[in-house]
């Protein structure tokens, strides 16, 4: 895969841009996420639910202008859009959204303070921030993200007993996550590439009806260290937003770096050898 950077940005939406009542409705039926569902795959959903044969239509339906979607397979962008999606007295938040339906909490550990304070302003106020969504894409760069869309066979077995369909998980998709740390199964490409999800709904529960379960020979003799990195990134997802960023982090680490010995308060560290 090129080490290329894909453009996220899009224009602010219109003035007069409205949800009607009849959408906010019928998206109201198809929004409640299911567990570690990424939000492109709840847009999938309510494309599927509407019954339109049409992607750019169903972008500005609810954008209400052009939207890279690739970008919510990972990142919350567009929460000040939320209240209109959901109708008012929803149990579904900005903040339930980006801490279980986005990679918020896995990226926000590389985020400076001054991002991580207005991307938590954002979540309460739902204010509109478009220069710190682009400031999240480029923390996150994709340049080793998944070529494919991928997916756990087990999970997408237990989501259909259990939804009665299947659908995007976010674990899968990150980086390095190579087997699913609860069946402990091989992840596998979907038939999706990344780049296909930029203006297309591509529902799990119509790609996923033919699956592979291939587990690769060099990855299964490190299936235990792949296991381990899996795992921390599940834990990263529900718990990264709590360490508050990278300056945080790195104080962390300076900590146990100094009950170690290996570095002094002065930030001096000494030979391994």
């Amino acid at each position: 895969m090129s080490k290329e950077t894909l453009s996220f940005v899009t224009p602010p939406p219109p003035k007069n841009y409205k949800i009607s009542s009849a959408f906010s409705y019928n998206f109201k039926l198809a929004l409640t996420p299911y567990p570690d569902e990424c939000l492109y795959s709840i847009f999938c959903r309510y494309f599927v639910r509407s019954g339109s044969t049409s992607n750019k239509r169903t972008v500005f339906e609810l954008f209400g202008e052009a939207q890279n979607l690739a970008s919510l397979v990972y990142l919350p962008r567009r929460l000040e859009l939320v209240d209109g999606w959901v109708g008012s007295g929803s149990l579904i938040t900005r903040e339930g959204l980006a801490d279980n339906n986005s990679c918020y909490g896995y990226f926000s550990v590389a985020f400076t303070e001054t991002m991580l304070q207005e991307m938590e302003e954002k979540i309460v106020t739902g204010g509109s921030n478009r220069s710190l969504e682009r400031q999240m894409i480029q923390k996150c760069s994709r340049s080793y993200w998944p070529e494919y869309l991928q997916y756990c066979p087990e999970c997408t077995k237990e989501d259909i007993e259990s939804f009665g369909e299947t659908y995007w998980h976010r674990l899968p998709q990150l980086p390095g996550v190579e087997y699913c740390p609860k069946h402990g199964k091989a992840i596998q490409n979907s038939s999706v590439y990344l780049k296909e999800t930029t203006m297309r709904f591509l529902p799990a529960s119509h790609t996923l009806r033919r699956m592979d379960e291939k587990e690769k020979a060099e990855k299964w003799m490190h299936k235990e260290k792949y296991l381990m990195i899996a795992k921390d990134s599940e834990w990263l997802l529900m718990n990264g937003r709590r360490l508050k960023g990278c300056k945080e982090v790195a104080r962390k680490y300076k900590e146990l770096f100094m009950e170690k010995g290996l570095t002094t308060a002065q930030g001096i560290r000494y030979s391994l050898q």
